[in-house]
């Protein structure tokens, strides 16, 4: 049975929790969007310079998903979204819980697509950056263009360092 005590330790726990996530992914959010940019902008220095920042706001997570299973495992309750139902139902301030919940769930999902996105961008830049240095090197496997501008693999058209 769940005590008056006990309520508010869960409660005053949640609401640590909770700012913390928020902090923590609104740094990676502000990242990811910086990474973005470098990435349109094909600035490469910024790109190294942010996922090295990127590494470190991620691993600052770990430490409250640490704190987060503590909370449940204590609480008895699962470490999904049943268990937090659950605990949210044990607070006062319920509601206003579930509204800051809702918020770092959002926010998850805005650095998850952010990160995906950029993810698709430097597969695109890496895979012009490897059609190029085909190009230049002459790869026999590297796509070319024909005189009549069509597309041909092998030796049909030139490369650049042959022309």
């Amino acid at each position: 049975m769940t005590t008056p005590d006990n309520r508010k330790a869960i409660q005053q726990g949640l609401e640590v929790l909770f700012a913390a996530e928020r902090s923590a992914l609104s740094a990676l959010k502000l990242l990811l969007e910086e990474e973005q940019q470098a990435l349109q902008d094909m600035d490469m220095d910024a790109v190294a310079k942010t996922s090295t920042d990127k590494s470190r706001a991620i691993a600052s997570l770990q430490p409250v998903a640490n704190q987060r299973s503590q909370l449940f495992r204590a609480a008895g309750v699962s470490e999904d979204s049943e268990g937090l139902s659950t605990l949210l139902d044990q607070c006062e301030a319920g509601d206003a819980l579930r509204e800051q919940a809702r918020l770092v769930t959002e926010m998850t999902i805005a650095c998850q697509t952010l990160n995906l996105s950029n993810g698709v961008q430097i597969k695109k830049c890496e895979h012009f950056i490897n059609g190029a240095l085909s190009c230049l090197i002459g790869d026999e496997t590297g796509q070319f263009y024909s005189a009549r501008g069509s597309q041909t693999s092998g030796r049909e058209g030139r490369s650049i360092t042959s022309a």
